[in-house]
């Protein structure tokens, strides 16, 4: 259920917001604004403040998104307010080239003042992976990871629970909402498609040498055609187109394969 939670609020405020932003580094300026006051909110009810802080190597050219309930751009450590404690929630995020053979990688963690939630507590929801920080749906992973802080201070005893909304039922389909992306190489999405193509006519090629390996010598064998006989029927001599060597058969001449009538059997 807490899980399910999570996840609706961060589908909701973040179906519409692409994966990389340009004013928030991965989020929009709204959605920024969305989850510093949800932070804000669990502060006035616990007393715990609350951010973000995410570190973007986006090819060589080093980015930063932070807020907390002090607003968004504000890290949590800049904020004037009364906190009986901070949890603030860490990544660093390396995106490489289109051309690089290199995968993108990320790394996070929950750094808590006191006997607060811990990296292994927020691993403990499922809610996010390292994996899916490193791909094209990193807004809505933080976003996630963030709005769960509240319930990890208060599951550590750190704060008291605040109670959840229940969502709307039309809007329930949305408690099952992960990204689908799977990050692999740059360089094997751009040339998957060779290397399968070039597979299959190795595989083509390797099955045509065994044929013609197996096939090599075979000739074709002559064919074997039986002697011209040496009688004809009398009806079949034709004396101007017959061979040398062809007679028409002696009126005695039995024909081929026709037992000899005249044959007497031997002496009991």
């Amino acid at each position: 259920m807490r899980r399910a939670l999570v996840t609706l609020a961060a589908a909701l405020l973040l179906a519409a917001a692409p994966g990389t932003a340009s004013a928030q580094v991965i989020f929009e300026p709204s959605d920024a604004d969305d989850l510093a006051q949800k932070l804000e909110d669990a502060y006035q009810e616990q007393g715990v403040c609350y951010g973000w802080d995410v570190d973007v190597d986006n090819v060589g050219s080093q980015q930063e998104s932070v807020g907390s309930n002090f607003g968004a751009d504000t890290d949590v450590d800049d904020g004037t307010g009364d906190c009986d404690a901070t949890v603030e929630f860490q990544a660093s995020i390396r995106w490489t080239s289109e051309s690089s053979e290199i995968e993108d990688s990320a790394s996070y963690q929950v750094v808590s003042s006191g006997s607060g939630p811990t990296t292994s507590d927020l691993d403990s929801l499922e809610i996010i992976s390292a994996e899916g920080m490193a791909g094209d749906n990193v807004g809505l992973e933080v976003y996630k990871a963030v709005s769960a802080l509240p319930l990890l201070a208060a599951e550590a005893g750190l704060a008291d629970p605040i109670e959840a909304s229940p969502a709307p039922p039309s809007e329930a389909r949305a408690d099952n909402a992960e990204p689908t992306d799977s990050p692999t190489s740059d360089f094997l999405r751009q040339s998957g498609g060779a290397f399968l193509f070039g597979a299959v006519l190795l595989v083509a090629g390797v099955v045509f040498a065994i044929w013609a390996f197996r096939t090599r010598g075979q000739g074709s064998r002559p064919v074997r055609t039986a002697p011209p006989p040496e009688y004809v029927p009398p009806e079949w001599y034709d004396p101007n187109t017959a061979r040398g060597d062809v007679r028409p058969r002696p009126p005695d001449q039995p024909e081929p394969g026709t037992p000899n009538q005249n044959k007497t059997r031997p002496e009991e």
